[in-house]
């Protein structure tokens, strides 16, 4: 049951377990969760400091649905068709959760109890300077060589350095403590009319260890839970560049994004300052409003304090952030708090990846191959954070009827049209495209012809082959042409027959490959489960795999020998202007049967250039659509 706080008010207070229906296949997982008056954090796990998500209960309606396992019940609200789907494993818990919810969604918006977070006495959202952000000694601390900013930032993100080192010190002034959760300790700014807070920890790694998560974007959300979407999309140098993160909506709100100015470098004492601040303008990144928040990061970061024997490090993170509109200003501070805790976020992380390796003293000529990224997302997360009207009827209520039409356009990013018989095959494809596409170190680069970039690697038995490229026509036409088993025939010179032998979906097919005879050695087919869909952010990919239908597609052996593909896929990422796109395909093949390793090689390395023969095959102009 819900209790009220010890002192009697009516700021009520429940915690549990529950299964929440979330990722691209809308599967139960469970998730710890916590009501803190109007306000519903859920964690990964129990114990976690940082939440994974934040839900605004104010004017929200709650409401039990069925499910064929669980207990289930359903978060919405009027402004939104985004939701959130709970369940239970007993009756009696989910009605007890929807009481408490029920509860809290008719209560006024409240701050804890316990204490007020911010004091209203400053009207700025800049850094103001303190006695300590003009001390010389910190100027004279933050002065170093080798550690380069372009001339058009040196000024701001001098002074932000200065300001943010100073604020960082143990004996700064306008802070006040707050609480402490696993040794970290959280603190809030008194004159600071937008939530600004510190945390400060240690943590039992080696600096060097430390800052490299802090550095590598693709694993922040690791620390951050927060985050649903990061990208690296400018470098300067390997000491400043520009990242773009977007974070989760606090419901029913929308989702904010953030394009950070990001600068670190090792100070005179030894210590290290990792800064980010708002990069002004929409000259990085394109503002998404009103489907995606751009707020401001006025000033945040990590500064990293290495002990005597350079064995751990006192962490202090501070963030002072400006949301914007769409969070009452009464639940920001209470809310936002617990960003402090990021510093165990960071400790746990790092003790969860344990590495063996040597690490080095970190110095401003440390090399960390700072260079932008794709967009990496939580997957589990990204469809919840988007519109889910095609997914706010009940499942049992749904019907079952899909068009075997193939749509006219590539649709924007949604709910991808599964098979359920398929789903297990689809989710686990499109997860190893990912992970193996973006594992650089394991790709062998073997040639660059025609703009296009070609890798091999060997997987065990198998042999895999990768290819990367730049096509200048519209999105849609290379997607025609990858999507299209007959029109496969047009840029790949080694395939004999391709055809569709069913449409499951407008998204999913059943198609068939057979490729022509190579010398002495017997041709090869496969009967492959085709599906491409559309990923947050507009990257369209297609993934195959090979299956077994005998009714669809019986055996031609000896004749032609029934190979298997155990992974094919292509990522088709649009520029800015949606008139031309980048191009990554991999192949990973048993080729079955008593083949030569010459020829198996010279049919792997053929692959790749498969990008190229679109460009010169392509009839479509582009634009089209």
């Amino acid at each position: 049951m819900a209790t009220p706080s010890s002192n009697g008010s009516s700021f009520l207070r429940k915690a549990g377990h529950l299964y929440k229906k979330t990722g691209l296949g809308r599967s139960w997982r469970p998730r710890f969760f916590s009501l803190e008056g109007t306000v519903l954090y859920y964690y990964k796990r129990e114990g976690d400091s940082v939440p994974k998500g934040i839900v605004v209960l104010t004017g929200c309606h709650i409401r039990a649905t069925k499910d064929k396992k669980l207990y289930s019940f359903r978060i919405s609200h009027p402004k939104t068709s985004k939701v959130y789907d709970l369940a239970a494993t007993l009756p009696s818990r989910t009605e007890d959760w929807i009481h408490a919810l029920t509860q809290a969604s008719t209560m006024a918006q409240t701050v804890s109890p316990s204490r007020p977070l911010t004091s209203h006495t400053s009207s700025s959202d800049v850094i103001h300077s303190s006695p300590h952000s003009t001390d010389s000694s910190v100027t004279e601390l933050v002065d170093v060589p080798d550690a380069e900013i372009p001339d058009a930032f040196r000024d701001r993100m001098e002074s932000l350095l200065t300001d943010f080192v100073a604020q960082a010190r143990d004996d700064a002034d306008g802070w006040k403590f707050q609480t402490e959760q696993r040794d970290v300790k959280a603190y809030v700014r008194r004159s600071s009319k937008i939530g600004t807070f510190k945390g400060v920890g240690f943590i039992a790694q080696h600096p060097h260890k430390v800052l490299q998560l802090v550095l590598e974007i693709s694993r922040r959300h690791t620390f951050d839970p927060q985050l649903l979407a990061t990208q690296r999309v400018h470098v300067f140098n390997d000491h400043t560049w520009v990242d773009h993160l977007t974070y989760k909506a606090v419901f029913p709100a929308a989702a904010r994004d953030f394009v950070n100015l990001t600068h670190w470098r090792v100070l005179k004492d030894g210590s290290i300052v990792v800064v980010a601040t708002y990069a002004e303008g929409d000259n990085f990144v394109k503002n998404q409003e009103p489907h995606i928040v751009r707020g401001k990061i006025i000033m945040a970061g990590f500064l990293i304090t290495p002990n005597e024997d350079y064995t751990g490090v006192n962490a202090t993170y501070i963030t002072k952030v400006d949301v914007k509109a769409g969070i009452p200003a009464g639940l920001q501070a209470k809310m936002f708090i617990k960003q402090a805790f990021v510093v165990d976020g960071l400790r746990k992380a790092l003790e969860e990846n344990a590495s063996p390796r040597p690490w080095e003293r970190v110095t401003n000529t440390t090399i960390f191959d700072i260079s932008t990224t794709d967009c990496v997302e939580d997957e589990e997360e990204a469809y919840s954070m988007r519109s889910q009207s095609a997914d706010t009827q009940d499942h049992d209520d749904q019907g079952d009827a899909q068009s075997n039409k193939r749509p006219s356009v590539v649709p924007e990013e949604g709910f991808p049209d599964v098979p359920d018989e398929y789903s297990d095959i689809i989710e686990k494809a499109v997860a190893r495209m990912e992970a193996e596409m973006n594992d650089q170190a394991s790709w062998n680069f073997i040639g660059d012809k025609d703009g296009v970039k070609a890798y091999t690697k060997v997987d065990g038995s198998l042999t895999a082959a990768k290819g990367v490229g730049y096509l200048p026509y519209h999105p849609r036409a290379i997607w025609e042409q990858v999507i299209d088993a007959a029109k496969r025939k047009l840029v790949d010179p080694q395939l004999a027959l391709g055809m569709n032998l069913k449409a499951l979906n407008a998204q999913t097919n059943i198609d068939y490959l057979e490729y022509k005879s190579m010398f002495v050695v017997a041709g090869r087919d496969f009967c492959n489960l085709t599906h491409w869909r559309v990923l947050p952010g507009g990257a369209i990919i297609v993934v195959a795999q090979s299956i077994e239908v005998q009714e669809l597609c019986p055996l031609k052996e000896p004749k032609v020998v029934r190979g298997d593909l155990h992974l094919g896929c292509t990522k088709i990422v649009p520029n800015a202007a949606y008139d031309g796109a980048e191009v990554t395909t991999m192949v990973k093949t048993d080729l079955k049967g008593s083949i030569p390793a010459r020829i198996a090689g010279k049919a792997a390395a053929d692959q790749p250039f498969v990008i190229s023969r679109m460009g010169e095959g392509q009839t479509v102009v582009a634009g089209v659509g």
